[in-house]
Formats: structure tokens, C-alpha cells, sequence
């Protein structure tokens, strides 16, 4: 809830000033100085009761960034006062594809035309937040995960670029930049917010398998007998 109080010379709340003085305060979103007239819902215009206006349903929907304030003004005497700058971080983020099977010490194998692994900001309705920009600084972390008797476990086995800044409200990564060296089993590639641990998500499981395999060191003679010891 903000409350908005409006105070004469010596800083005393005006008790006796309501709407009837033609006072109203009018809620808008800032973000780094620059008014965002369609990302504030709920009440934005207040009357003003007894020196005050209460806000009480204030939200953000469809935009996630940081030094973001709220700016409230009165146009009759054509003042305004600002809140503290805050941050707001997206509901969710999102895997959008599917990675294929893939061999040991190779690149990854993913779905996408292009080979890009892509991770997506959300909002609680699900849409791609467009509006977070590089300076918002919200950094995607990846890492690998190895399917084991007690379940998925990190392995620390990722090679490639360990984060990737989302522009847009997108996150990308190039597959060929990623592989998982000396391993073999099921895997999945887990990605998270820096900061935000809380706000994660995981690729679909694939397998990671031998190149082939080849003969060493056979002393394999031609000719044998029956019951002879084969090398």
C-alpha cells in the first residue's frame, strides 16, 4: 500500500484538503526516468481524503526490469513525489525446444533450425517479457545435470559459456559451444536466474553415448583348434 500525503510549508499534513479542492493523485511507472504509461494496473487515480490519497492495488503485469519507481502527481497544483527504485523480476523462465541424443566429447544436439538453445523470461500470464533490455541485467546461468541411481545430481561436466544475457526477454546459447566431455548416461541442461536460483528450468533428457568402439592390442591368430584360448 503507498500512501500519499499532502503537507503545507512547515510539513504538516493538510487534514482539511480533500477532493473537494479539486485535488486528485494519479499513479505512473518509471523506469530510469522514462514514464511506462500501460505496464501499472489497478487504481491509479486516487481522491484525496483528509490530506491523503491511499493506493492499495497497485501492480505490474507484462514488464519485468530494474530501477523501476512509481511517480505520483497531482495536476491541479502540478506536483508530483517519487518512491524508491525497485526491482522487478520475471514470474518464470522457460526451455522452449527439445535437445536430441548426442555422442560424448561432441556438441550438443538440439531441435532448433538455427542450434540455438533458448530460454525465455515470462510473465504470470505466460507471455515473453520483450520489454527487459541488456541494462535490466538479467543474466541466464547453464549447467549440466546426470540422471543417477538417486535421481538428478550436477556433474559439473558442461563445457562451453557458463551464462548468457537475455535482451527482449530471450536468452540464447549456441549448441556447438556446449558438450559433455568423458561421459556417458542420461543428462538434462538446467538453466537459472543469477541471482534468483529460485526461478529455474531444465531441458528435456537425452543420452549421451559412445562414438564406437574398436579392437587393442589383439594378438587374434588366423588358424585355431577346438578349445584353444581365442587372442
Amino acid at each position: 500500500q503507498f500512501s500519499v500525503l499532502f503537507t503545507d510549508f512547515a510539513g504538516k499534513v493538510l487534514t482539511q484538503v480533500g477532493a473537494d479542492f479539486g485535488l486528485h493523485t494519479e499513479a505512473f511507472l518509471s523506469q530510469r526516468g522514462v514514464l511506462l504509461s500501460d505496464s501499472l494496473h489497478g487504481g491509479r487515480i486516487k481522491d484525496v481524503t483528509g490530506g491523503i490519497s491511499n493506493f492499495t492495488d497497485l501492480s505490474i503485469i507484462e514488464h519485468a526490469g530494474r530501477a523501476m519507481s512509481i511517480v505520483f502527481s497531482d495536476t491541479t497544483s502540478q506536483i508530483s513525489t517519487v518512491s524508491t527504485s525497485f526491482d522487478v523480476f520475471p514470474k518464470s523462465i522457460f526451455f522452449d525446444g527439445s535437445l536430441n541424443d548426442a555422442v560424448t566429447g561432441g556438441p550438443i544436439q538440439t531441435s532448433d533450425p538455427n542450434g540455438m538453445i533458448t530460454i525465455k523470461l515470462l510473465s504470470s500470464s505466460g507471455s515473453v517479457l520483450s520489454s527487459s533490455v541488456a541494462l535490466d541485467n538479467f543474466v541466464i546461468e547453464i549447467f549440466a545435470r546426470r540422471l543417477s541411481y538417486d535421481g538428478w545430481v550436477d556433474c559439473n561436466c558442461l563445457i562451453g559459456p557458463n551464462t548468457s544475457l537475455a535482451v527482449n526477454g530471450i536468452a540464447t546459447f549456441i549448441a556447438t559451444q556446449y558438450s559433455v566431455p568423458s561421459a556417458v548416461g542420461t543428462f538434462s541442461l538446467h538453466f537459472k536466474l543469477k541471482g534468483l536460483p529460485a526461478l529455474n528450468s531444465s531441458t528435456n533428457a537425452f543420452d549421451l553415448k559412445p562414438q564406437g568402439i574398436y579392437i587393442k592390442n589383439s594378438s587374434l591368430q588366423t588358424e585355431l583348434f577346438v578349445g584353444d584360448i581365442l587372442g
